[in-house]
């Protein structure tokens, strides 16, 4: 595994938590987390799945990332990873 990747994956999934499920099918997030998502009680999540893993985001960050990307950045990063 490249040592630099390596480095990112530990910064990166090294704030992962895990959680339980509830009986009704909810997930508690921590605080922390909350926190850092700027996941407000009354406002909305977006989950999206990535793999075998999940990112939760507040509704309106998920609004302002999904501005930031577009058709032509894909095809770059695509191209630039031999896909």
């Amino acid at each position: 595994v490249d040592h630099t990747a390596q480095i990112l994956r530990r910064w990166f999934l090294g704030s992962a938590d895990t959680t339980n499920v509830d009986t009704q099918g909810r997930l508690a997030l921590p605080a922390r987390l909350r926190e850092h998502a700027r996941i407000e009680p009354a406002g909305g999540v977006v989950a999206v799945g990535i793999g075998s893993r999940l990112e939760i985001w507040s509704a309106a960050m998920w609004e302002d990332y999904e501005a930031t990307v577009n058709g032509q950045m894909i095809e770059e990063f695509a191209r630039s990873l031999g896909l």
